[in-house]
C-alpha cells in the first residue's frame, strides 16, 4: 500500500514511520519532509500519528511483560493531558527540520478518537505479539538462537538497540548481522561497512564485533568499526578495546583518542584520530580534511544514495576541507563546487558534475 492511501493507523503500525518519528536522522528527514510537502492534505494525520507513536514510546526497544501496565497508564495520562489544552496553546511539533511550517493541533474531537482508537488497536496486537514472542523465546533459549540481520542501503543510516542494550549506529551501505539473544559467553555480532557501537557494559560478557577476519573486543565503552571494502580502521572513543587479526594472531590494544588502521598487508598501525572527521556521521555531520576527489565523490554517493558522473576532470589534484551539518546535497555541492570550480546538475538520483 502506498503513504497516500495510509490511514491513521497505518502509520502508527508502519515500521518505516515509526522509526522516523523516535529516531529522526538526516535521510529520513528529508524523504518524510518532502513527502508532506507532496501531501499536504495527509498533514494532520501524520501529525496526529507523531503524538500517538511519542506516547506509546520513548526508545525503540523490546518492551518487557511487566512493563505493559505503565504504558497504558502513560498513554491514558498523555492523552488526557492532551486534551486540556487550550486554544491559546500551543504544541511542537516532535520534530521540525528544514520544513518552516507552523504546526497546527488536530481537531479535538474527531482527532482523539481517532489516536485513542488506533492506539488501542496498535497495543492489542503489539502487546499480544511481544507475549508470543517472549513465550517463544523462551523455548529459543533451548534450542538456540535466531540471527537477524540488519542492511542499510546507500544514502539510509539507522539506529539499532541489540538485546543487551548495545546501541548501534549503522552507517549507509552498511550491514550487521547479530542474534536475538546473547549467551552467557560473549556477545559477538558480525559487521560489513561502517557502525558506531556504544556498548552497554558487562564484565561477565564481553562484547566482540567481527569484521574482514578482524575482531574487535570491549566490555562497555563507545567505537566507531569501519571496514567498507578492503579498509579496515577502528577508532576508540571511551573504554578500551582489543583488536585481533585472526590470520596471523596479531593484536593491538586502544586508549581514548586512538585509533588502529589495518593495511593489505595485515599490519597495523596506531594513531591519534580527528573525531569529526571519523565519527561525527552518525550525528548527521559530513566532514571533509584535504579529502581528493574519489574520496568525496565515494562519501557523498554513499550518503546521499546517488551516482557520480564526472566530466572534464582536472589534471591536478583536488583536495577540500569542509564540514556540512544535516545538510541537502545541493548545499554541500554549491559550496564545494564554489572552491573547487565545477559546476552540477541533479536528476533523481544521478549527479552530475563538469569541472571549469
Amino acid at each position: 500500500m502506498r503513504y497516500t492511501e495510509f490511514s491513521l493507523e497505518d502509520f502508527i503500525n508502519d515500521q518505516k514511520f515509526r522509526e522516523w518519528v523516535l529516531h529522526p536522522d538526516p535521510e529520513s528527514n528529508y524523504f518524510w519532509e518532502k513527502w508532506i510537502l507532496k501531501n499536504p492534505d495527509k498533514e494532520e494525520e501524520i501529525n496526529e500519528a507523531r503524538i500517538a507513536i511519542k506516547a506509546m514510546f520513548e526508545e525503540d526497544k523490546a518492551m518487557p511483560l511487566n512493563k505493559k501496565d505503565d504504558l497504558w497508564n502513560k498513554i491514558t495520562d498523555q492523552i488526557g493531558t492532551m486534551k486540556t489544552l487550550s486554544g491559546d496553546e500551543k504544541v511542537r511539533p516532535l520534530y521540525q527540520h528544514k520544513v518552516n511550517k507552523p504546526f497546527h493541533p488536530p481537531t479535538r474531537n474527531r482527532s482523539w478518537f481517532k489516536i485513542s482508537v488506533a492506539v488501542a488497536l496498535f497495543l492489542v496486537t503489539t502487546l499480544g505479539g511481544i507475549w508470543i514472542s517472549l513465550s517463544s523465546k523462551v523455548e529459543n533459549i533451548k534450542e538456540g538462537s535466531t540471527m537477524i540481520s540488519k542492511n542499510n542501503p546507500m544514502g539510509r543510516k539507522s539506529r539499532i538497540s541489540l538485546p543487551d542494550g548495545t546501541v548501534v549506529y549503522l552507517n549507509a551501505g552498511s550491514k550487521i548481522t547479530y542474534p536475538d539473544f546473547f549467551d552467557e559467553g560473549t556477545r559477538d555480532i558480525y559487521l560489513e561497512g561502517e557502525a558506531f557501537f556504544d556498548i552497554e557494559h558487562d564484565p561477565s560478557r564481553p562484547f566482540k564485533v567481527h569484521a574482514q577476519g578482524l575482531i574487535t573486543t570491549a566490555l562497555g565503552t563507545s567505537f566507531n568499526v569501519n571496514a567498507y571494502n578492503d579498509r579496515f580502521q577502528v577508532s576508540l572513543v571511551t573504554g578500551k578495546v582489543e583488536v585481533k587479526d585472526l590470520n596471523n594472531n596479531n593484536s593491538i590494544l586502544l586508549s581514548p583518542g586512538e585509533k588502529v588502521n589495518v593495511s593489505e598487508n595485515q599490519t597495523m598501525v596506531k594513531s591519534d584520530f580527528n573525531y569529526d572527521q571519523v565519527v561525527a556521521w552518525k550525528d548527521g555531520v559530513i566532514f571533509f580534511q584535504e579529502a581528493d576527489l574519489p574520496e568525496m565523490v565515494e562519501k557523498l554517493e554513499r550518503w546521499y544514495g546517488v551516482q557520480f558522473k564526472l566530466e572534464n576532470q582536472p589534471t591536478s589534484e583536488v583536495r577540500f576541507s569542509g564540514k556540512f551539518e544535516n545538510e541537502y546535497l545541493n548545499n554541500v555541492l554549491n559550496s564545494i563546487g564554489y572552491a573547487v570550480g565545477f559546476d552540477y546538475s541533479i536528476n533523481e538520483k544521478n549527479v552530475s558534475v563538469s569541472f571549469k
